[in-house]
């Protein structure tokens, strides 16, 4: 069987029929690749893979969870000294955001 690339002008791309049966989808996958390829530097050209698809859900999925535990005030702010071991003095603090997220286990 004939496969046909679909690239982007920035040089990376995907594959018919083995990335998607229409060209909306083709593209989309094509951008993933792109964005994965910027993050190897300049002068990089990806190809999609499958691999690529489940890190952007895994963001995606994170993002949301961010966002919903954000809208129900599920985030605690706490602070830590920082202590001198020598002298046993505080020197300063350190403050950190811990969020109770059910789904996040």
């Amino acid at each position: 069987m004939t496969k046909i690339v679909t690239a982007r002008s920035n040089g990376n791309g995907s594959t018919y029929p083995d990335d998607g049966q229409d060209v909306e989808t083709l593209i989309q996958k094509a951008d993933t690749a792109m964005y994965a390829a910027k993050k190897f530097g300049r002068n990089n050209c990806q190809f999609f893979r499958a691999d690529m698809q489940a890190r952007v859900l895994e963001r995606q999925s994170l993002e949301g969870d961010l966002r919903y535990a954000l809208s129900r005030n599920q985030f605690t702010l706490r602070y830590q000294p920082k202590i001198d071991l020598k002298t046993g003095e505080i020197t300063g603090v350190k403050s950190y955001c811990v969020g109770n997220i059910p789904s996040a286990g």
